[in-house]
């Protein structure tokens, strides 16, 4: 009976280094496999205060939303390929858009009423109480959106109400990064 104990724990102590290494490398691969999977860190942190405030007052920003709050609903993630650009004489808009319809449409539509170019439009600048500038947008060539309204914080995050004229609002957050 003991010879019999001994000769398990013989076998034991042989296969225990070959199951160690399998089980690490397994754990490894799991670690590893993990590290690539996990999202892109956002510029924000690279862009200080004042470099956001020079690219508002000059008009030469990009808004990269990352969630989509429609009226009704979750809040959505937003891909990397939607954003507002802003330049002085041109505001690119392309954004998606989840909601309610009111009054007629035109069905079936293939494009999204936040995917526009505007180039007459009006936009005013204001700081708020607590240092955050508030840019209200009204482009008066697309006759889907009432205004647009963006709160740009110190830290480069930002905030996007849209209002529409025969749909419901959405709201965007993200981040304003300065136009290279």
């Amino acid at each position: 009976m003991v010879a019999k104990q001994n000769r398990l724990l013989y076998i034991w102590l042989k296969m225990l280094p070959m199951l160690l290494r399998k089980w690490l490398t397994a754990i490894t691969v799991l670690l590893v496999g993990m590290g690539a999977c996990t999202p892109a860190k956002t510029t924000t942190a690279t862009t200080d205060a004042s470099e956001i405030t020079n690219a508002l007052d000059k008009r030469q920003w990009i808004f990269r939303p990352q969630l989509m709050f429609p009226q009704r609903g979750r809040s959505v993630p937003v891909d990397a390929l939607y954003n507002v650009q802003m330049d002085s004489m041109r505001l690119l808009v392309r954004l998606p858009y989840a909601g309610r319809v009111y009054g007629t449409a035109t069905l079936p539509e293939t494009r999204s009423p936040l995917d526009f170019e505007s180039k007459r439009f009006e936009a005013t600048i204001q700081t708020n109480k607590k240092g955050a500038r508030v840019i209200t947008i009204t482009p008066q060539d697309v006759p889907e959106v009432t205004n647009m309204i963006f709160t740009v914080f110190t830290n480069g995050s930002a905030q996007l109400q849209v209002q529409l004229r025969n749909r419901t609002p959405v709201s965007f957050s993200g981040t304003v990064l300065p136009k290279q």
